[in-house]
């Protein structure tokens, strides 16, 4: 079950509406590109895009002890205001169990319209008209979708 979120501005008319997650009949759809995410992500950390530390112990451990999570979720671009959803980049994990030592690594992401790094999840409760990028819209309704 996803959720969706309708977004409407009082100033310039702007209205949209955003399906986070999955439904009932797209769910193959979507773990296939979580999927596909996921792996770019770990190709990524291999390749030692978010840095030698990152990529050191994505190599260095084994299978299950990291999960590559690339969930969907509401982006908005602080300098051009553009609003989509997106998919995360985290991996998390116990890396070191006997150590109680738990793993957290979010990648930056930068924006795909204007390409700045200040690109980042935010509360669905206040994103910025990507309109006339003054106003914070109104949430009109929030609901689930199946």
């Amino acid at each position: 079950m996803g959720e969706f979120y309708r977004y409407k501005c009082d100033q310039c008319g702007f209205e949209k509406e955003f399906r986070l997650g999955i439904g009932f009949l797209s769910g193959e759809k979507y773990f296939a590109k979580s999927q596909e995410a996921s792996n770019q992500l770990k190709n990524e950390a291999l390749a030692g895009q978010h840095g030698q530390l990152i990529k050191t112990i994505v190599r260095s451990s084994s299978p299950d002890e990291l999960f590559y999570c690339c969930d969907e979720h509401l982006y908005q671009c602080a300098q051009c205001k553009n609003l989509l959803k997106w998919h995360s980049k985290k991996i998390l994990g116990n890396w070191s169990v006997k150590n109680g030592f738990a793993f957290l690594f979010e990648a930056h992401q930068s924006c795909p319209d204007c390409a700045s790094h200040h690109f980042k999840p935010i509360r669905t409760t206040s994103p910025i008209c990507p309109a006339c990028k003054e106003a914070i819209v109104d949430l009109i309704c929030l609901g689930f979708w199946d």
